[in-house]
C-alpha cells in the first residue's frame, strides 16, 4: 500500500488552498459576528475556537484508520469538505439564534459552551482534511504546504471585500461555498 505521491498534482494543491481559504475566512468572519452577537469582549473566542478545532482535527486525523488507497482518501476528503459546508451553515444559525447576556448565570455559561463546541466542529473537520492531505503527500509536502499558506493568505485578503459585499453572515456562507469547491476538487482526484 502506497501512502505518498511523488508529486502533488495541481488540483490537490488547489483543494488544500481552498480548504485553508475557507477556514481562515470562517475564523475571521466569526470574529466579526462574535463581536456583535457575543459582545466585543468575546471576539477573541473565534481564534480560540479555531485553534481548538484545528488541533483536535489534527489529532483525530492521526488516529483515523488508514484508507486502502489514495483514491479513497481523496473521496473521503471530498465528503468531509462538502459536509463541512453544512456544518458552517449550522454554526452560523446557532451563533445568531442564541441570545447571550452579560449576566453571569449557569444558563449563559451553558449556551456559551454549546456555541464554542458547535463552532469548533467546522475547524475540526478542516483540521482533519488538511492533516490527511499533508500526510498523504509527504514526498511533496513543501509544495502542498505552500498552497496551504497561499489559501490562508487569500482567505485573509478576501475578508474585507466579502464583509463589505455580503456582510458577516454572508461571508460565513461564502466560506461554506469554498468548502464545497474544495470537496468537488477532492472528488475529482479519485478515479471513477
Amino acid at each position: 500500500m502506497k501512502n505518498q505521491t511523488s508529486a502533488a498534482p495541481f488540483r490537490l494543491c488547489l483543494a488544500v488552498a481552498l480548504c485553508t481559504l475557507a477556514t481562515l475566512l470562517l475564523e475571521l468572519s466569526l470574529t466579526r459576528i462574535f463581536s456583535v452577537v457575543l459582545f466585543y469582549h468575546f471576539a477573541f473566542v473565534a481564534i480560540s475556537v479555531a485553534l481548538f478545532g484545528l488541533g483536535v482535527g489534527g489529532v483525530a486525523a492521526y488516529y483515523m484508520p488508514a484508507t486502502k488507497d489514495q483514491e479513497s482518501t481523496w473521496s473521503q476528503l471530498g465528503r468531509f469538505c462538502t459536509k463541512n459546508a453544512l456544518l458552517v451553515v449550522v454554526t452560523l444559525l446557532l451563533v445568531i439564534s442564541r441570545p447571550l447576556y452579560l449576566v453571569v448565570t449557569w444558563l449563559n455559561a451553558l449556551q456559551l459552551a454549546v456555541v464554542y463546541i458547535v463552532c469548533a466542529l467546522p475547524f475540526l473537520v478542516a483540521g482533519v482534511v488538511v492533516s490527511l492531505a499533508i500526510s498523504k503527500t509527504v514526498k511533496d509536502v513543501s509544495r502542498v504546504y505552500f498552497y496551504d499558506l497561499i489559501g490562508a493568505a487569500v482567505g485573509c485578503l478576501l475578508l474585507v471585500p466579502f464583509l463589505d459585499w455580503v456582510g458577516g453572515p454572508g461571508t460565513v456562507i461564502m466560506a461554506g461555498a469554498f468548502f464545497v469547491l474544495a470537496g468537488v476538487l477532492w472528488h475529482s482526484l479519485a478515479p471513477d
